[in-house]
């Protein structure tokens, strides 16, 4: 695989400028007037130099050169990219990178790792947005999967495929539909995540509540760890003691590596019917996605943006001219102007599409949802992985831009919302904060907050602020650290919070036995 410049300090090549319709939103805030500060030419960057000479990697063979070895030194987030793109020192860098074709490839690395006391970081697609990719002080190898992307085997009969734990989104998906199926797992992050990375970090996709979470999907797992190996997974289901692919489902590479995943699989929807649908406020729309999901009808997909995030997409959703004010008349009839926006997403056999969309949408009419027919839901899905490319724009114009996600009981989701907002306010001042609801349960649902602001003279500390506020907020409303980016390092500090002191001790039992010296991605999770 090959590393550019671009890849490291952008998510996508090549800049399409901020829309103007969320540059006008921001100026109407007051936050238009900001200082351009684009990312600084990364062959002047100072990158610390290997410490690790090829011949101590006997057999194996190494890539040493800069860009390649910063590539597999940090994540995608807020913080990562300002290492990248603003450094303002010398920048820690595994000291090798390492590109294994199979499992036995890994268990040699980890075995050379442990005789030498190398540090081990394990390396998908590096869309990290919680440093869980960090290098410390030690020696340490990169591990990258690129070359471990192949697919093993499909079982059409079953419905599940064997993959190499280095196999992309996109990658799999055409593999995937080329024979009828589809996973249909659409973070963010598709286009460059792996699927190793989803278990690792148990993420969730635009369409989770559909098909489910990627640790949901999980059937098979083989790992190797400093310890050894494990085989796990057998039969649809087993009461054969506590399920330990859970010990690795979300272990973000502290235990051992990942290297093949059984995933389940469907066959390719007859019908997917994507759509809009407004609402006058976001508590109307809340209640109404809850009674959906306790009447066990949820569409695949279901996001509900609050006003400010609403306001942003369906200024562009490519409504202009006599379109856009035949809209504006149609939702100021209809009492929702200024409300706030749905997306759904159907999908599955003709027939139970429209059955499920029938019950649905009696739903929300009680709700006072009014339906805006399929263009605002297929503008959504034409450009559902765009955020990280605004991005891009976004910091090179002089904006901090960065999310943070939580979940919480339907009875508590007001609270925490409300919360988070307060605490990001108090931290940031002047701000705009875009929420939306997603991946529903019977019992609750996940909120997403994306942020901007003008970048300060320090955004590092200016963002470490917000975040500390934000997961305070979290944790006395009793909401999840995180529902889908994971631990990391910047969630290990409130780790305990969640899961007990007693709860770490037994993460910190099962590393020290898995992982005796410590050598695996050493921070994350709060482990040594």
């Amino acid at each position: 695989m090959a590393v550019s410049t671009e890849s490291i300090q952008r998510w996508g090549e090549g800049g399409h400028g901020i829309p103007t319709s969320l540059q006008e939103f921001l100026d109407d805030r007051g936050m238009g007037s900001v200082q351009p500060r684009p990312a600084v030419d990364l062959a002047q960057v100072a990158v610390r130099a290997s410490r690790i000479p090829a011949e101590e990697l006997g057999a194996l063979t190494g890539v040493y050169d800069d860009l390649t070895r910063l590539r597999c030194s940090g994540g995608f987030s807020f913080i990562d990219l300002c290492n990248r793109r603003w450094p303002g020192r010398e920048l820690p860098v595994v000291d090798v990178v390492l590109l294994p074709r199979s499992h036995d490839e890994v268990r040699a690395i980890l075995d050379l790792a442990a005789a030498q006391q190398w540090a081990v970081v394990p390396f998908g697609g590096g869309t990290s947005v919680v440093d869980g990719v960090d290098v410390t002080d030690r020696l340490t190898v990169g591990v990258a999967f690129w070359q471990m992307n192949t697919v093993r085997q499909l079982d059409p009969e079953s419905g599940e495929v064997l993959v190499q734990a280095g196999i992309t989104g996109p990658e799999l998906e055409r593999w995937l539909q080329a024979r009828g199926f589809t996973w249909g797992h659409l973070p963010q992050s598709w286009e460059r995540a792996t699927v190793g990375g989803y278990a690792a970090t148990r993420s969730s996709g635009q369409a989770s509540t559909g098909y489910g979470r990627a640790d949901a999907t999980v059937t098979k797992m083989r790992v190797a760890t400093p310890r050894g190996d494990f085989l796990l997974g057998k039969a649809p289901a087993t009461a054969a003691g506590p399920d330990l692919q859970q010990v690795f489902l979300g272990s973000e590479g502290s235990f051992g590596v990942i290297t093949e995943v059984g995933l389940r699989v469907r066959p390719l929807p007859e019908k997917k019917v994507y759509e809009g649908m407004l609402f006058s406020t976001f508590d109307a729309g809340v209640r109404a996605f809850q009674q959906l999901a306790q009447d066990r009808v949820n569409a695949d997909v279901m996001r509900l943006s609050d006003a400010d995030e609403s306001a942003v997409n369906l200024a562009g959703s490519g409504l202009s001219g006599l379109k856009k004010r035949a809209f504006d008349r149609y939702t100021a009839l209809r009492k929702v102007d200024g409300g706030c926006l749905a997306i759904l997403g159907w999908e599955g056999p003709k027939d139970v599409v429209t059955a499920r969309r029938g019950h649905a949408h009696k739903v929300f009419r009680r709700f006072g949802g009014v339906g805006l027919g399929s263009s605002v839901g297929r503008s959504w899905e034409k450009s559902r992985f765009a955020g990280p490319y605004l991005r891009d724009d976004l910091l090179d114009a002089g904006y901090l831009v960065e999310t943070l996600e939580t979940a919480n009981e339907w009875s508590r989701l007001k609270g925490t919302y409300d919360a988070v907002h307060a605490a990001l306010r108090g931290a940031l001042g002047l701000c705009l904060i875009g929420t939306h609801l997603s991946h529903i349960y019977p019992t609750g649902a996940s909120l997403y907050f994306t942020v901007i602001t003008p970048l300060a003279d320090d955004p590092v500390a200016q963002w470490k602020a917000a975040k500390v506020a934000a997961t305070d907020a979290l944790v006395a409303t009793d909401a999840t650290i995180t529902h889908h980016h994971s631990v990391g390092r910047d969630h290990a500090p409130w780790l305990s919070a969640e899961i007990g002191e007693s709860g770490v001790e037994l993460l910190q039992v099962i590393k020290a036995h898995l992982d005796p010296d410590g050598l695996m991605n050493p921070g994350v999770l709060g482990l040594g």
